[in-house]
């Protein structure tokens, strides 16, 4: 991230569209692509086009090769969700199952195939200020509403990080997937369906990214039934991992911590915010 920042003098975005059809609009408020394609014209998916943030760091993380395979004059791939006129794409596919082991934890007990997944996502947002109640998906993937280092379009540089680089998260886990849940009605072969962590970020415009709130809190390692969908028995963007007690973090400053899964919310909320004036430091 940091060489990335020291070329581009911005951070990476959390995801972009560098590749659309003519006429595609942006579909932000769509959490997955079926609902998403019955706002585009025919033909026209929302699964096209869109890379995430991990794609724009290879080159400065000693993965040039990998970088160098990708065509983004196609649309981006996962495995999961990808439907084009012609039914299942393949464009990008061999790149697709090609991340790097630095986006891997050794730790993470996996259902997936190997090299399609990554084990970490970015600080999108902390919960908003004074808000009650629900965020919408328009609402949770909206620009100004996002008070993280991260979200689409996003170009933050180290010196909007008001807050302090080492008061604030950039990276935290967020373990692709993992054996079957237990005491949920999860299935595995759901669970593999809609894995949450792609290396490419393809239909959804906050995959890949941290939020500590949704429709409910969502604190480190929540109880693995507390799902975001009554079916998946996970959530799906929550900070979370295969390390009892707690999950890896990077700061903004560089430095690594173990944050253990009994923090408070409160404090949780506040080191992942960039600007929000806190006085509370990454415990």
């Amino acid at each position: 991230m940091h060489n990335y920042h020291d070329t581009i003098l911005t951070l990476p975005p959390g995801n972009l569209q560098v590749y659309s059809r003519a006429n595609q609009p942006q579909v932000d408020n769509a959490h997955d692509a079926a609902t998403a394609n019955t706002q585009l014209p025919s033909g026209v998916t929302a699964a096209e086009g869109m890379f995430g943030w991990s794609v724009f760091i290879l080159p400065y993380a000693e993965a040039q090769a990998v970088y160098e395979k990708i065509n983004f004059s196609k649309g981006a791939y996962t495995p999961v969700k990808i439907i084009g006129p012609n039914g299942t794409t393949t464009e990008n596919l061999e790149v697709s199952r090609s991340a790097p082991s630095f986006l891997v934890c050794p730790s993470g007990q996996k259902i997936v195939e190997k090299g399609t997944y990554k084990d970490y996502s970015v600080n999108a947002n902390a919960r908003l200020p004074n808000h009650t109640g629900t965020l919408d998906f328009a609402e949770r993937r909206t620009a100004g509403k996002l008070n993280g280092l991260f979200h689409k379009g996003s170009n933050f540089d180290l010196a909007a990080i008001a807050d302090g680089t080492s008061n604030t998260l950039m990276i935290l886990e967020r373990v692709a997937a993992t054996k079957t849940i237990a005491g949920t009605t999860a299935s595995p072969t759901l669970l593999d369906d809609t894995c949450m962590n792609p290396f490419f970020l393809v239909n959804d415009t906050a995959q890949g990214q941290i939020q500590t709130y949704i429709d409910m809190e969502l604190p480190v390692n929540p109880p693995r039934q507390k799902a975001w969908g009554a079916s998946t028995g996970r959530v799906t963007r929550t900070a979370e991992s295969d390390h009892p007690g707690g999950i890896q973090v990077g700061l903004a400053d560089g430095s690594c911590r173990f944050l253990i899964q009994t923090m408070s919310m409160s404090v949780y909320d506040a080191v992942m915010t960039r600007a929000g004036g806190e006085s509370i430091s990454v415990p």
